[in-house]
């Protein structure tokens, strides 16, 4: 099998986790992934903020992702309504329940994914 370029690698990753990411944080949505990878990206977005400590308004959410605020807010009102994210006030946060089965069922996968990449690319 000829070498494959880097790119191919990273955005094989890329897939990969975006798809493993919706079997975590959506996974009520399995056979609409394609029509929710907005939805997807805001529900990340806010985890990630959750995760390092900086909660995410609406507005900061629309502005960092490039969402119009009216989706975000539309999007913002499904995940809520899912549990999947909770509203604190002004700012959106990865609910309690969502983080610990996260935490349980996705860190190893991800991992793996992460360190199978970095071996193709270190080739």
């Amino acid at each position: 099998m000829p070498q494959l370029p880097k790119r191919y690698y990273l955005a094989s990753l890329w897939v990969e986790l975006t798809r493993q990411l919706h079997r975590t944080l959506a996974p009520d949505q399995q056979s609409r992934f394609g029509s929710r990878a907005g939805i997807l990206l805001i529900d990340t977005a806010v985890f990630v903020a959750t995760i390092e400590g900086r909660p995410m308004t609406a507005t900061r959410l629309s502005t960092s992702i490039g969402i119009p605020r009216p989706t975000v807010d539309r999007h913002l009102r499904i995940l809520c309504r899912n549990g999947t994210i909770e509203r604190a006030g002004q700012v959106y946060v990865t609910s309690a329940k969502q983080l610990d089965r996260i935490a349980r069922q996705n860190y190893r996968t991800l991992t793996a994914r992460v360190r199978t990449t970095s071996k193709n690319l270190s080739r």
